[in-house]
């Protein structure tokens, strides 16, 4: 079944879509997001595949018949999961992308609610890596202010308290060239278009650009956390076939943040922009830096010809 649902998705992919709102397609939406065939672990990276390749080709079906809350029940029991935690952000990041905010805003408070409620119960580094990068993610296309505002409503100074005991101590963690590119650009929005940033969490400014510089500079911090040595308990033992990547259907990889070619020159152009908007604030903020940072966001500055000062 597993090679079935990669077939599925790769028809669905080198399609583009093609044929995705006819019959044939719609019919499976029943099959796919039914309980039962989430149950054995062989299929769960195959079956969000396929459920990724359906949305992103058909969103008006995902908007009928209820679609989407059997979407999100699959994305919450996914994101529970220390094994299949990664796909759930996979999922739930794709229903953004696909759909935007507007069909996502009833959901987006418990979306936020179920990442750091699980983040309290269960900080593995493979989870901690991929929050990191979903909420860049969700930073660089809906706005810094915006996420902050959200996860505000989870519970009070709970942003304030996600930037210093996890973005600025773990983004170096992120792997992955997509992920730390949607690391990074998350935090070029905090640092460069947030309000909250030049006012409640400015203290927070200097700390957090120099962990960006960091992401930029040095290779990827590969030391884990104490969570990653609690074994996750099989819910369903005895015998499972398991996932088996088909070497000829491999999912394309899509960029989606591919307007940005280049993390570092969206910072040095953010700052330009910044300094424009503000005159007199850079200065003061880059004379807090460290000198390898300070030296490093220069030689940013000067190779995409910004002036800050």
């Amino acid at each position: 079944m597993p090679y079935v649902f990669q077939m599925l998705s790769l028809l669905l992919e080198l399609g583009g879509g093609a044929g995705a709102s006819g019959g044939a397609y719609r019919a499976l939406w029943g099959s796919v997001v039914a309980p039962p065939l989430w149950e054995r672990a062989g299929h769960v990276r195959a079956l969000v595949r396929l459920l990724c390749a359906l949305v992103a080709h058909d969103t008006q079906a995902v908007r009928e018949k209820g679609r989407l809350s059997a979407v999100l029940g699959v994305f919450q029991k996914l994101i529970a999961s220390k094994t299949n935690d990664h796909e759930g952000f996979y999922l739930v990041q794709t229903l953004l992308y696909k759909l935007g905010m507007q069909d996502l805003e009833p959901y987006i408070k418990q979306i936020m609610t179920l990442l750091f409620q699980r983040l309290s119960s269960s900080k593995t580094t493979k989870y901690v890596k991929g929050l990191i990068a979903f909420l860049g993610f969700f930073a660089a296309h809906f706005g810094a202010d915006n996420l902050i505002e959200i996860v505000e409503s989870v519970q009070p100074n709970m942003f304030s308290m996600y930037v210093q005991r996890i973005l600025i101590p773990d983004v170096q963690k992120v792997s992955g060239t997509l992920e730390r590119k949607a690391a990074a650009v998350g935090c070029v929005k905090l640092l460069c278009e947030s309000a909250a940033f030049r006012g409640p969490l400015a203290p927070m400014w200097t700390p957090l650009m120099q962990a960006l510089i960091s992401v930029f500079e040095l290779p990827c911090d590969e030391s884990s956390l104490p969570d990653d040595h609690f074994v996750e308990v099989d819910d369903a033992p005895g015998y499972q076939a398991a996932y088996s990547q088909l070497s000829c259907a491999k999912p394309p990889s899509q960029d989606p943040l591919e307007s940005i070619s280049s993390p570092q020159q969206y910072l040095a152009e953010s700052l330009g922009a910044m300094a424009r908007a503000n005159p007199g604030l850079l200065p003061q903020k880059l004379s807090e830096l460290e000198e390898p940072h300070r030296a490093a966001l220069q030689m940013y500055l000067n190779k995409y010809s910004v002036q800050v000062c």
